[in-house]
């Protein structure tokens, strides 16, 4: 049926309204969708930041004192003891956190898995996060002390907080390792602060004396690069039969490469058999003069700071 124009004009109206309408519909929907998918977008990110946030940690349940247990004394059912517990916190922290594989060792030849010892080296508040730092794997020795030492030649640019081993070194390029992987707990440009145990006092004693005697010697400290994964080295340094004597008892199970081993203590006597003994005594009056005038002219610049 053919229509007049008036309905022509009525229809096409009607066709073009429902047109925009349309088109207005699918434009809102494209904008909800568009919002939709941009606030998908922005709560993953902040899901992925809330979780970057938050690490899933060891944390002290208890105040934890120095020298004290904080995982693994056995009970008396054999299963271990813990002050710490895996709590999920908000922290930035990313490296030296207390893991699982701290807490434990899987021998894989003996199939045996052996709980650690920790303890604290320093006092650990409850709720602090633990770092591996903050503990030690074994039992803190008794005889421990803080020592100074001001005639070991150390890198240029060792900080405190680091670990080394002091090496005794030859003339000859032979070069021994005294005492292994001590954390510095102080140091400024010509000293540093160690904890040693009476073997490692010892030790280092009598290589600070042998280093002033032979000419070309020289007691140095290199630093470990990874400590949290790189085992202690080696001792390889041999004391005088008479320092033997006086901590031999005191050296069982300490894993000291020196307990019967003449030959490495030999070179040591090859070169120190060069020496007149008067000559032996004026070089360690020389360098243990040396040594006191330096730790004196330290302590009173530490005094004449003001700390006291």
């Amino acid at each position: 049926m053919a229509q007049n124009p008036m309905q022509r004009k009525m229809t096409n109206s009607f066709l073009l309204g429902m047109f925009i309408t349309l088109l207005l519909a699918a434009l809102v929907v494209g904008f909800l969708l568009y919002r939709m998918n941009g606030l998908t977008s922005k709560n993953k990110e902040l899901q992925e930041e809330k979780d970057s946030l938050f690490k899933t940690v060891y944390v002290a349940t208890e105040t934890i004192g120095e020298g004290t247990i904080a995982y693994g004394a056995g009970d008396e059912n054999g299963s271990p003891q813990t002050k710490l517990e895996k709590q999920l916190v908000a922290t930035n922290m990313n490296e030296g956190l207390l893991e699982d594989s701290d807490l434990e060792t899987y021998n894989p030849d003996t199939q045996e898995l052996k709980v650690n010892v920790l303890q604290a080296k320093v006092e650990i508040p409850k709720g602090t996060i633990v770092t591996k730092s903050m503990l030690i794997n074994g039992a803190i020795d008794s005889t421990e002390r803080l020592v100074e030492y001001n005639m070991i030649s150390l890198p240029s640019q060792l900080t405190e907080g680091v670990y080394i081993d002091v090496r005794l070194k030859l003339p000859s390029g032979q070069d021994f390792v005294v005492v292994a992987k001590k954390y510095v707990e102080q140091a400024n440009a010509t000293t540093i602060w160690l904890k040693m145990s009476e073997i490692e006092i010892e030790s280092l004693s009598n290589a600070i004396i042998e280093s002033y005697i032979i000419d070309g010697s020289s007691l140095w400290a290199d630093v470990y690069t990874s400590p949290q994964s790189q085992k202690a080295s080696k001792i390889t340094y041999v004391p005088t039969e008479g320092v033997q004597s006086i901590i031999k008892y005191m050296i069982e199970n300490q894993g000291y490469a020196w307990a019967n081993n003449k030959s490495v203590r030999s070179i040591i006597e090859g070169y120190l058999g060069g020496y007149e003994q008067e000559e032996i005594r004026e070089k360690t009056n020389e360098g243990v003069t040396s040594q006191e005038q330096q730790q004196t002219d330290e302590r009173n610049a530490f005094l004449g700071e003001g700390t006291y």
